[in-house]
């Protein structure tokens, strides 16, 4: 849900829990670049991920925060399985399309066989499920982007996914779908890092 048309419009603003407090560790930063995946299907929702590279690199004091952790792109599709329970957060709308005005999370775990949800719309390669049985806790309409994160036996954190689409938030056998980072180690390792010539 990037456009570069609109680069010039958008702000990454880390630490950011509070509409209406912010904290004081929060930081607004400028975006230098985006990169959209060269095959990204806006229909099917394949090869949805992004990157952002912002103007300036924040400080070491700016990225250990007391309200965060620092989590890892992973290198395989085999660390996480199902079952395994991850956190989801975001700014979306709650049950009756309510609006929110601080960061809201929830307890997830990955779920097994996702095309029996979505038939010929679910690529596993790609695509990872994640919710609860009876839907409870779920990503919705204003999450997109946001992250699945999961945590290994050694207490490393991982974004595990990222929040791509779903029917129904919210409902029992409606899990939502998550862009499986895993599937873009080395697309993101091809662009981080790399200064292109202008």
């Amino acid at each position: 849900c990037v456009r570069i048309s609109r680069m010039h419009r958008y702000q990454l603003w880390t630490s950011f829990t509070d509409w209406i407090r912010p904290g004081f560790q929060t930081v607004v930063h400028s975006v230098n670049r985006i990169i959209i995946h060269e095959n990204y299907n806006g229909t099917t929702y394949q090869n949805d991920i992004a990157l952002i590279e912002m103007k300036k690199r924040p400080s070491e004091k700016q990225c250990v925060l007391s309200n965060s952790v620092p989590a890892c792109v992973p290198w395989s599709p085999y660390l996480f399985q199902p079952n395994d329970k991850c956190i989801i957060s975001g700014w979306g709308r709650e049950k009756g399309n309510q609006k929110v005005y601080s960061l809201k999370w929830g307890e997830v775990h990955i779920i097994n066989n996702c095309s029996a949800f979505y038939p010929g719309r679910y690529f596993e390669k790609e695509m990872e499920c994640a919710g609860t049985d009876d839907g409870s806790i779920d990503a919705c309409k204003g999450d997109s982007g946001g992250p699945l994160v999961c945590q290994d036996v050694n207490n490393v954190t991982y974004v595990w996914g990222i929040v791509s689409w779903g029917e129904n938030c919210g409902k029992s056998g409606f899990p939502g779908v998550y862009t499986k980072v895993a599937n873009y180690f080395d697309w993101i390792s091809h662009h981080v890092g790399r200064i292109e010539a202008v």
